[in-house]
C-alpha cells in the first residue's frame, strides 16, 4: 500500500486498548470568520455551510471559544496546549524568511498521541517554522505530511512567492492545477483508507486547510463557475471567499462521508474550528467587530465544534469559556491518558459530559503583545488595549484601554473603563502578572520591527528563494 512505509511506525502496545480509543479528525480553517459559518450568521449573512452546520447540529457548540488573532500564535496555542507568548510567538506569523519555528522542547498534541498509540497526519498548511529540520511536522510527532510550510500557496500551482512550496514527507510534490483544497482532501481520504484497513492503531488526521486564506500575492482564489454561485449582493471578494468555504465545507463531507463509510463513525472524533477571525470586506465576523490581527472579538473569538456520536451530546452547547489551548489536554485527558500538567490549557472534557462543574472562572488571555497591544477576558469582561502606540522602554501598561462587556454588547461598541475602574484594575493586574511571566520569553529579533509591515521581509531578503530546496533536503532527512 501506498502509505505503509508511515503506518508501519504505529506500535500498538495494547491493541485492544488501541482499539477502543477513538479516532481524531481536527480541521481547521483559514482566516474563516465566525459569520461564515452557517449556524452562526442568523441567515443575515449569506454565507452556506451545510456539512458543518450538520456536525454541529450531531455535536456540541462552544460558543465562548478563542483564538489568538493570526495564524501562527493559534497554531502555536493548538500544538502546544499552552499561549503562543511562552515561545515567543505573541506577533502575528513567522516569515518565510526567517528561522523561528516551534521551539525543540515542545512536546506536540501528535507526540503525546503517538505515545498513547496512534497513527498521525498532517494535510495542509504546517507555518510554525521551515528552516531547521527540527521544525519539520516529521520531528514533530507527525507520521505523514503532505502540505505547505509556509503561510499560504497559491491553490493551483502552489507556490508561496513564485517557488513551489508542496511537500510529501519531505519530498517536493508537484501538481499545478487540481484546486489545493480538493487536493488536500484526496490525499487525506488516501490516507484514511490505509490508516483504517492496514492498521489496527487509532488515527489521529490533523486537516489544516488553508481555506479561505489568500495566495502569497493576497488574493483569494476560487473556480470562476463556483464564484458565481455566491449572493449578488456580496462584492467581488466576498464573493470569492463564499465559493472558497463552500468548497471547504464540501470537502469536510466527503471526509465525513468517508467515515461512516469505513464504518468508524461511532468511534470518531470530528473537532471543526478556524484559526482566527476573517479579513473584513471579504469574510464575515458576524455579530462581532473586529478582524483578523485585531484584538476585538471579529479577530479571535470563532465557533469550534465537537462531534463525537454518543458520547458527547447532539445539538448541545459549551458557553462557558474556552480556547485553543484547551484541545491538546482535552484531546489527549479525553482518550483516558493520565493527567498532566499543560500549564495553560484545560481538560474540558469532564465538563463536556457533565461530569465535572464549568471552569466558569477562568480568564483568557486574548492577545499580549510586550505592552503594545493585549487583551483579557474574565466573565463578560474584556479588556483591551488598542495598540496605538507602545509605552517608552516598556515599564508600564498603556492608557488606551478599552473595557466591554460582551455579554450585554457582542459587538464591543460601549467602553465601560469609566464607569468600571475596579474591574479594570483587576483585569490589569492579571494582565502585569502575565507580561512580566512571559517577557522574557519574547522574540527580540529585528523581526519584531518589521511586524505591521512584512512585505520588506520578503521584497528585501530573498533567503526564502535559495532556502527551499535546502528545507526539503532537511525535510527528507532520516527521523
Amino acid at each position: 500500500m501506498k502509505y505503509l512505509f508511515v503506518l508501519i511506525s504505529c506500535l500498538c502496545i495494547d491493541t485492544v486498548f488501541a482499539q477502543s480509543k477513538p479516532n481524531i479528525i481536527l480541521i481547521m480553517a483559514d482566516d474563516m470568520g465566525n459569520g461564515e459559518f452557517g449556524f452562526t450568521s442568523s441567515g443575515t449573512q449569506l454565507f452556506s455551510t451545510p456539512t458543518i452546520d450538520s456536525l454541529r447540529a450531531g455535536g456540541m457548540y462552544f460558543s465562548a471559544f478563542y483564538t489568538q488573532p493570526s495564524c501562527t500564535p493559534s497554531r502555536i496555542s493548538f500544538m502546544s496546549g499552552k499561549y503562543c507568548h511562552r515561545h515567543g510567538f505573541a506577533n502575528w506569523y513567522v516569515f518565510a524568511s526567517e528561522d523561528r519555528g516551534i521551539p525543540d522542547t515542545v512536546q506536540t498534541v501528535a507526540e503525546y498521541l503517538k505515545e498513547a498509540g496512534y497513527v498521525t497526519s498532517l494535510f495542509g498548511k504546517w507555518h510554525l517554522g521551515a528552516n531547521k529540520v527540527s521544525q519539520s511536522p516529521l520531528k514533530q510527532g507527525f507520521d505523514y505530511f503532505f502540505g505547505n510550510l509556509q503561510a499560504n500557496c497559491d491553490y493551483y500551482d502552489k507556490s508561496h512567492w513564485g517557488v513551489t512550496d508542496l511537500t510529501e514527507n519531505g519530498n517536493r510534490y508537484v501538481d499545478t492545477t487540481t484546486y489545493y483544497t480538493e487536493l488536500l482532501t484526496d490525499k487525506a481520504l488516501n490516507w484514511m483508507n490505509t490508516a483504517v484497513q492496514d492498521t489496527t492503531c487509532p488515527f489521529f488526521m490533523y486537516m489544516a486547510y488553508t481555506s479561505p486564506h489568500a495566495n502569497s500575492y493576497f488574493e483569494l482564489q476560487a473556480p470562476a463557475e463556483r464564484v458565481a454561485e455566491a449572493p449578488a449582493s456580496f462584492n467581488s471578494n466576498a464573493k470569492i471567499q463564499w465559493a472558497m468555504d463552500k468548497i471547504m465545507d464540501e470537502q469536510i463531507n466527503r471526509i465525513w462521508t468517508r467515515v461512516r463509510e469505513l464504518g468508524i463513525d461511532s468511534n470518531t472524533i470530528i473537532i471543526v474550528t478556524s484559526d482566527n477571525g476573517a479579513i473584513l470586506e471579504r469574510g464575515s465576523n458576524y455579530p462581532f467587530s473586529g478582524a483578523k490581527g485585531a484584538i476585538k472579538d471579529g479577530g479571535n473569538h470563532v465557533p469550534m465544534i465537537w462531534y463525537q456520536p454518543g458520547v458527547i451530546a447532539a445539538n448541545s452547547t459549551y458557553d462557558t469559556l474556552a480556547h485553543m489551548i484547551d484541545l491538546l489536554p482535552t484531546i489527549v485527558q479525553g482518550i483516558g491518558n493520565k493527567a498532566t500538567d499543560f500549564t495553560d490549557g484545560l481538560n474540558l472534557y469532564p465538563s463536556m459530559m457533565g461530569l465535572a462543574a464549568k471552569p466558569v472562572n477562568r480568564y483568557l488571555i486574548l492577545h499580549l503583545d510586550n505592552y503594545r497591544m493585549w487583551g483579557i477576558r474574565k466573565w463578560g469582561y474584556t479588556l483591551l488595549n488598542n495598540g496605538s502606540s507602545p509605552i517608552a522602554n516598556n515599564t508600564s501598561l498603556s492608557e488606551n484601554k478599552l473595557l466591554f462587556n460582551v455579554w450585554t454588547d457582542v459587538g464591543q461598541t460601549t467602553d465601560l473603563s469609566v464607569s468600571l475602574p475596579e474591574v479594570v484594575s483587576s483585569l490589569e493586574g492579571i494582565i502585569d502578572s502575565r507580561m512580566s511571566e512571559f517577557r522574557d520569553k519574547e522574540h527580540t529579533g529585528t523581526w519584531s520591527e518589521d511586524i505591521y509591515s512584512p512585505l520588506p521581509l520578503y521584497y528585501g531578503q530573498q533567503s526564502f528563494y535559495y532556502n527551499m530546496d535546502f528545507i526539503y533536503y532537511l525535510l527528507n532527512q532520516p527521523r
